[in-house]
Parts: C-alpha cells; sequence; structure tokens
C-alpha cells in the first residue's frame, strides 16, 4: 500500500495548515461586509414591499395625491425606525447570548482545563487529522488561552466569537428600509394618481426582482426563480391593497 506523505520542503507545520479561530483571518473583513449586505438586502426588500402594499391601499382609498403621498412619507419613516429598532434589538439579544456562552467556557477551560484539552484533540480528530497532528494541533492552541476559547465557541458551539455591533446594524437596516419605501413612494410627488400608481408598482417590481437575485448570493436558490417570485410577490400586494382600499372607500361612503 502506498503511503500518502508531503515533501518536506513543501510541508508547512500541521497548525499552519489548518484554520485555528482567534488567528487574524483575512476572511473576517469579507464576513462584515456580508453581514452589512444582507441588512441592505432584507431592509430594502421589507421596506418596498410595505410602503407599496401601504400606498396602494392609499390610492384606492383616497383621491389627492399629497394626502397618499404624505401618508406614505408616514408609514415610510414609522416602517423604517421599526426595522432598525427591531435589528438593534436582535443583534442586542444575540450578544448577549454569545456573552453567556464565552463566560461559560472561559470558566470550563479555567476550572476542568484536562476536559477543554480533550474536547480540542476530538474536534480535530473528527476534522480528519492524525492523532499526531490532532496533538499537535491542540497543544499550540492551548498554548494561547483566547485562541483556546475561540476554539471552543467557534468549534464546539458554532458561534462567531465577535460581537456585532448593535447601532450599526440598527443603522444599516433603518437606512435600507427608508431607501426601499422611498421607491414606491416618490411617483406620487409628480404624476397623478393613475400613472403614480403604475410607475410605483413597476418600479416597485423591478427592485425586489433585483433584490430577489441578489438574496440568492445567501440562499441555495436559482437567481431568475428568487427575483420572478419576489415580482409577483410585490405586483399581488399593490392589487389586493388597492382594492381592499377601493373597497374601505367604497364602505365608508356607505356608512358615513
Amino acid at each position: 500500500m502506498q503511503r500518502s506523505h508531503r515533501s518536506k520542503k513543501s510541508q508547512a507545520p500541521i497548525e499552519q495548515t489548518v484554520q485555528i479561530p482567534g488567528r487574524p483571518c483575512h476572511h473576517e473583513g469579507n464576513n462584515h461586509i456580508e453581514k452589512t449586505m444582507r441588512g441592505v438586502v432584507f431592509g430594502v426588500h421589507d421596506g418596498v414591499l410595505t410602503l407599496l402594499g401601504f400606498v396602494s391601499g392609499a390610492a384606492g382609498l383616497l383621491a389627492d395625491n399629497q394626502i397618499i403621498f404624505l401618508t406614505g412619507l408616514a408609514g415610510m419613516v414609522a416602517e423604517g425606525i421599526s426595522m432598525g429598532v427591531g435589528e438593534y434589538q436582535s443583534i442586542n439579544a444575540q450578544n448577549e447570548i454569545l456573552e453567556s456562552e464565552i463566560t461559560k467556557e472561559a470558566e470550563e477551560i479555567k476550572t476542568i482545563p484536562d476536559e477543554e484539552k480533550k474536547e480540542v484533540y476530538t474536534i480535530y480528530r473528527n476534522k480528519g487529522l492524525t492523532d499526531k497532528e490532532a496533538k499537535l494541533v491542540t497543544k499550540s492552541i492551548i498554548k494561547d488561552k483566547r485562541r483556546w476559547l475561540n476554539t471552543m465557541i467557534v468549534e464546539e458551539l458554532g458561534l462567531s466569537p465577535e460581537k456585532e455591533n448593535p447601532y450599526h446594524g440598527g443603522a444599516i437596516m433603518a437606512a435600507a428600509s427608508f431607501f426601499g419605501g422611498a421607491i414606491p413612494l416618490i411617483s406620487y410627488l409628480f404624476l397623478d394618481k393613475t400613472r403614480a400608481l403604475l410607475l410605483s408598482v413597476l418600479l416597485s417590481m423591478a427592485v425586489v426582482f433585483i433584490v430577489g437575485a441578489y438574496k440568492t448570493k445567501y440562499t441555495n436558490n436559482v437567481w431568475w426563480k428568487s427575483g420572478s417570485s419576489m415580482m409577483t410577490i410585490a405586483m399581488t400586494v399593490a392589487i389586493l391593497t388597492y382594492f381592499i382600499g377601493l373597497g374601505i372607500g367604497k364602505l365608508g361612503g356607505v356608512l358615513f
């Protein structure tokens, strides 16, 4: 049986060939950008659909473009603030959970270090390393308490050891929601109600198609199917809310 081996010239120490949490990694910057982009994508998506439904319903109910625009503007502000606050609270909760787990793991490393060393060894054995390689990696990790703790957080618990900034996440989500909400709203400033409604729907459908296609970077969906699905949802939202608004207007006329 032929044994696989690495050339001595090209062979790097095994602890350098395995990604060990706690070491500087060029992917960290990319992860931060990806998290920001996810916030932008979902903020714009929710802003467009919420305000499209809002102003389409108002268009069915009201005749005055100025009132439709101002009503939509108020809705856009409320939606943006709500999205931003929700994202802030979500990130805060995640950070609190992370802090609790870090404290728990740090205490275990301090009080039962032998058990924690065995866990590190087992983690890298399960990754396919030999007994000797896993021992070398474990020895390298436990020299640095911060790296050791990060390894347990990432490899054992499946969490990121870095906290997100809730203010940054909330601000990004709110700004993206404001931007998305402005898309179905802006046409009511310049056009009569019928043309404004049509342009509002068309612009919204185009934007949610792009957003739906871009979202496939974070999912396993096909880009054009995702985009088309989002377009269909936007059109359905506009039609339903318009006729609901129209029906409410007629009902109001009968009751009052």
